[in-house]
């Protein structure tokens, strides 16, 4: 069916955008930290996953081919749709979650809307074997999900100390390391 989409965005809402193309206006449902990265009027290419209802099309969009597999095979699991798909992915980035799911990491999952921890197990039974771990062994979920928390005692909300946490550098192993640097990020800002 439909692989990908290139156009212009027209229109922009909380969770899904306009994306004009061949005159024709697409409907397509993406995460918030996709949004936030994109302007009106930007051309832009996005991997398509096509979901038809009984009542309704549906178009899910990706900038990367990545989120669009991980984000099919989510899909896959009996219990969890489209939508709660979705809400994963706006939680945490593939490498992390793809990590949470080989390590049994319930509460990386149960952060999303709708996710429960008997879908949360269900999620990692059903994938564990299916993902591919290359270059993501060094990641510390327990050290980032501490940092993670600490920001957020300090005051700052989800959506910046996420973002601290995507940028921490690889070579941070210890929870201090890993604390400072996610401050100074924040500091700066």
């Amino acid at each position: 069916m439909l692989y990908s989409i290139s156009g212009k965005i027209l229109l922009k809402f909380n969770d899904f955008l306009v994306l004009e193309s061949n005159g024709i206006g697409f409907k397509i449902f993406t995460t918030f930290k996709i949004l936030e990265k994109l302007n009106l009027g930007q051309k832009q290419n996005f991997y398509i996953y096509f979901h038809m209802r009984e009542n309704s099309i549906e178009l899910y969009g990706f900038l990367d081919q990545k989120e669009l597999n991980f984000f099919e095979l989510l899909n896959s699991v009996a219990g969890v749709g489209p939508k709660s798909a979705l809400s994963i992915l706006e939680k945490n980035d593939v490498k992390t979650l793809s990590l949470a799911i080989k390590n049994n990491k319930i509460e990386f999952l149960t952060r999303a809307s709708g996710i429960g921890e008997k879908t949360a197990e269900r999620i990692i039974l059903e994938l564990k074997n299916k993902i591919n771990l290359t270059d993501q062994t060094n990641i510390n979920l327990d050290t980032n999900l501490d940092v993670f928390e600490a920001l957020i005692s300090l005051g700052y909300n989800k959506a910046e100390a996420k973002k601290a946490i995507e940028v921490l550098d690889d070579s941070l192993k210890t929870f201090e390391e890993k604390f400072k640097s996610a401050l100074r990020f924040l500091n700066k800002k």
